[in-house]
């Protein structure tokens, strides 16, 4: 009799005590939305509640979090409080695979996007993210976005691990980006490639033309992710956007590539220093083949036309006046090189063989409306000095001292960094000083 007492009563415990786990969990799922506490779901994802706080910028844990799951509705709407409380971060259910949403709506209250549509989520029929005025951080979020317009308010203080390999997506950025400011576009990995999709067709639209380089440097420093990489991102302001778009792209690659290995009026030629004397019509973008920024083995005339915008000539050069008050370009430019020798020196630093490059790249100036030749000239890139003047056993500081070391000068192949100047380099400075 006692041991049946007992049994009952031990049943009974693991009952009760099941009841009270859930019941303490404090997760309520209605239409698609998970609700529980900020605690709670710190607890989740296996975090203290005070990282969490302080990851996401929250002023504290007394709120909700709402967990968007694989069913929800078509329209997502996060609501501006749950049980009384505001909604304060938004996640997702860490479900890969392709969801139907076709809008993301938050709440006003929401200060933290957090493990949101993230890696290996895709989103084919999205058209509509509107994120509210309250937001503070994203984070590990709006990943693998496609065919959408996302406009982050001025209230943003940090953006981690987000928009990551985008495609036909626009970002609006409302908060004007400063040199020291550090905290709003982070270094960890914003804007990125992932190993199966790059960047395409994406633009940043900032208020201020200044801060399009920092937010440039900020995508790829601090990280093995080649500037090439990242051709597909255009950052610039509406304005600055508007001048590059008004080409189109693909026809006048198309246009230009006729004009690759052609005989170039002689008469024309100008001297590289005094080449910007010979254009008063507003600059437009340059045309290269896919390969111009590649090491001389690889590279081939024959290879197929690209477009260096004039947004992305602005991201490097964010002083050069390429737009001169106007709508529109009138003259666009064709970089092709021409001369590729390398001259590789031993290092004792234990770098093993380092190879310097020297190329040369013809510039030829057209009219955008005819074709018309204006001017062409010849910019020599790289020095690499006879093998004699630097001793075989040169460190890599060594070699650096004595053949210089900048943009446009000097570049090297390696150890499998590359820094290589870019057809913008061998234009901004002779046309803008």
């Amino acid at each position: 009799m006692k041991r049946r007492i007992l049994s009952i009563i031990c049943i009974a415990a693991v009952l009760m005590s099941c009841l009270c786990f859930t019941a303490c969990s404090h997760e309520v799922t209605e239409n698609g939305l998970t609700f529980m506490s900020i605690g709670d779901y710190a607890s989740s994802i296996h975090k203290k509640t005070a990282d969490v706080v302080q990851y996401c910028i929250l002023d504290d844990a007394d709120g909700y979090a709402c967990r968007i799951e694989a069913d929800a509705p078509a329209d997502v709407v996060i609501p501006d409080e749950y049980d009384g409380k505001p909604v304060t971060l938004v996640a997702m259910t860490g479900e890969e695979g392709t969801y139907p949403f076709k809008s993301v709506t938050f709440g006003k209250n929401v200060k933290a996007i957090y493990n949101c549509m993230a890696v290996k989520q895709s989103f084919p029929q999205l058209t509509k993210i509107v994120l509210p005025d309250s937001l503070k951080s994203i984070r590990h979020s709006l990943n693998w976005l496609e065919n959408v317009e996302v406009t982050v308010p001025a209230s943003i203080e940090k953006i981690e691990y987000s928009f990551i390999a985008l495609k036909n997506v626009t970002v609006r950025l409302e908060k004007e980006i400063a040199e020291d400011d550090y905290m709003t576009i982070s270094s960890e990995n914003n804007f990125q490639p992932y190993s199966e999709r790059n960047p395409e067709n994406v633009k940043i639209i900032i208020q201020d033309e200044s801060g399009a380089a920092v937010i440039a440097k900020r995508i790829t420093d601090h990280t093995v992710i080649e500037f090439d990489k990242l051709k597909g991102i255009e950052i610039g302001t509406e304005e600055a956007l508007a001048y590059s778009d008004a080409v189109d792209a693909d026809a006048l690659c198309v246009r230009a590539k006729e004009f690759f290995g052609a005989e170039l009026d002689e008469t024309k030629k100008v001297d590289p220093d005094y080449a910007g004397r010979h254009v008063s019509l507003p600059v437009g973008p340059i045309v290269v083949t896919s390969d111009c920024c590649e090491d001389q083995f690889s590279y081939s005339a024959d290879s197929p036309a690209e477009l260096v915008s004039t947004a992305i000539m602005q991201m490097n050069y964010p002083d050069a006046d390429l737009m001169r008050g106007e709508s529109a370009p009138a003259v666009y430019c064709i970089a092709e090189r021409t001369k590729g020798a390398s001259h590789s020196y031993g290092d004792a630093g234990g770098f093993g063989v380092f190879s310097v490059y020297e190329m040369r790249y013809r510039i030829s100036l057209r009219r955008i409306e005819d074709d018309e030749l204006i001017c062409w000239y010849e910019v020599d890139t790289g020095y690499a000095p006879d093998s004699k003047s630097i001793r075989s056993t040169a460190t890599l500081e060594d070699i650096k001292k004595s053949l210089g070391y900048q943009t446009g000068a000097f570049y090297c192949l390696y150890d499998e960094s590359r820094h290589i100047p870019r057809p913008e380099d061998c234009v901004c400075p002779y046309l803008f000083g």
